[in-house]
């Protein structure tokens, strides 16, 4: 089954090459109403993900996300247990949607709610680019991933993405943040970096606080592996991830993964320090993501460290492509611009999953 997941992959890079081309050569303009055409490939991508097989027998996460709603649907859980649970508001959707009883369903109304939160994202912050921006965060690495096996932590970071965007209203950001927090805890980890880019315009600390992180990763990397997991329970049971042993699993310094979360941090001072782009949102995501990529940089030898990697790369397609969309008459050779920008982010991911 895992052509579904190859399906989207191919449509996604596929209207990415067409629509992109169009931009690139001058034949569609940068401006237009596409959130039609977005609105149907959301409800495509949607499909794609929560069709996707739930894979009995491999023990992946997706099965026993399953298992975890079929005991909703088959035992009666008081309130009291699940609001007992650390992240209660995940135990309280499964309870509240047990009524659908078959795990699959449940799977696609959860896509729904994962992809549909992005593409609100993308018609709010650029209504008149919805599609450019929807198609660079369905094609940016991991997207897919967090939609159709480490479940919970995709939907929670769907709804931190919502909360930015409501950045001139913190209360009503923090109604979001509420419920991303308590559907994984992980996600404390960008929302404070956010709340700190907010109230601590500094940017210029940011930049040097990344690369200290990175060289304190390099000499003194299982320091901060051991300090970070010794949170253990007081803050996310994925800690243990940071001491568990895997034969299978690349870990240590990855520089692979260092040059790639870096060149957003590259494109976003570029943006803002060298063609004097100046934009509060784009500010703030920027900075979000550089403190929160600093987090991972600490625990990079950790095992499955790419789950805390992603706690900045789900702002990756937003930082990188903002800019061109929100203000294309600042940049010259902006379509140009959109077009390599857009195709190296669906282009990476396609060679990763095709490799």
């Amino acid at each position: 089954d895992v052509y579904k997941r190859q399906i989207l992959y191919n449509v996604t890079f596929f209207i990415t090459l067409i629509y992109g081309w169009q931009i690139y050569s001058g034949s569609a303009a940068i401006r237009g109403n596409t959130k039609g055409i977005a609105f149907m490939f959301a409800v495509f991508a949607a499909l794609m993900l929560g069709l996707y097989d739930i894979g009995y027998g491999y023990s992946g996460d997706r099965e026993l996300y399953a298992y975890f709603f079929l005991q909703h649907v088959n035992s009666n859980i008081s309130w009291n247990e699940i609001l007992s649970n650390k992240e209660w508001a995940f135990y309280l959707y499964q309870n509240l949607t047990s009524f659908l009883e078959e795990p699959q369903y449940w799977f696609v109304l959860t896509a729904f709610i994962y992809v549909f939160n992005y593409y609100f994202v993308a018609k709010k912050i650029a209504p008149e680019n919805t599609l450019l921006l929807f198609l660079a965060v369905v094609g940016a690495f991991c997207f897919n991933s967090y939609g159709t096996n480490t479940i919970r932590a995709g939907l929670a970071l769907s709804f931190v993405v919502v909360g930015m965007t409501y950045y001139e209203n913190i209360w009503k950001s923090f109604v979001f943040f509420f419920i991303a927090y308590n559907v994984h805890h992980s996600t404390a980890i960008p929302i404070a970096a956010f709340l700190v880019a907010k109230y601590y315009s500094k940017p210029k600390l940011f930049y040097y606080f990344w690369f200290v992180c990175v060289v304190l990763s390099a000499v003194a990397g299982n320091l901060f592996t051991s300090l970070f997991s010794a949170w253990g329970d007081d803050f996310d049971s994925r800690t243990s991830y940071l001491t568990t042993t895997e034969t299978h699993y690349n870990v240590g310094f990855r520089i692979d993964f260092i040059l790639y979360s870096c060149v957003p941090i590259i494109i976003g001072y570029i943006y803002q320090n060298r063609l004097h782009y100046k934009n509060e949102f784009y500010s703030l995501i920027h900075n979000t993501y550089i403190i929160a990529n600093a987090f991972w940089v600490l625990v990079i030898r950790a095992n499955f460290s790419d789950r805390f990697a992603y706690l900045s790369w789900f702002m990756y397609a937003l930082v990188m492509m903002y800019p061109l969309l929100e203000s294309p008459d600042y940049f010259n050779n902006v379509r140009q611009k959109i077009f390599w920008t857009l195709f190296g982010i669906n282009l990476f991911t396609y060679f990763i999953y095709w490799r």
